[in-house]
């Protein structure tokens, strides 16, 4: 990766137990990047926690419509229960501040 000048930064997140925390880490990650020419890329696995990490990015962090955020995010994953109770907790947390 070196040779192509990109940098990689792994965000640990337990499937079961997401946690604030690592969506912290994705936000230092995320704002360290600003002002670098290029492109983000957000992945993972199945691309599920990686959707459900761009939609909170968008929605807390660069105000964007949830509406249109939902959709992008709705059209990779459907989140089960563990994963909209954490969208849940992290909006909650974002809007506390």
């Amino acid at each position: 990766m070196q040779s192509l000048d990109l940098s990689y930064y792994n965000v640990q997140v337990e499937w079961e137990d997401p946690s604030i925390q690592n969506f912290i880490d994705y936000v230092a990650y995320m704002n360290s990047s600003k002002g670098n020419e290029g492109i983000t890329l957000t992945h993972c696995r199945l691309n599920w926690r990686g959707a459900v990490f761009t939609y909170l990015y968008k929605v807390t962090q660069l105000n964007e419509d949830e509406a249109k955020a939902k959709k992008d995010m709705l059209a990779i994953w459907q989140p089960n229960e563990t994963w909209q109770d954490y969208i849940d907790e992290v909006i909650e947390f974002y809007q506390s501040k």
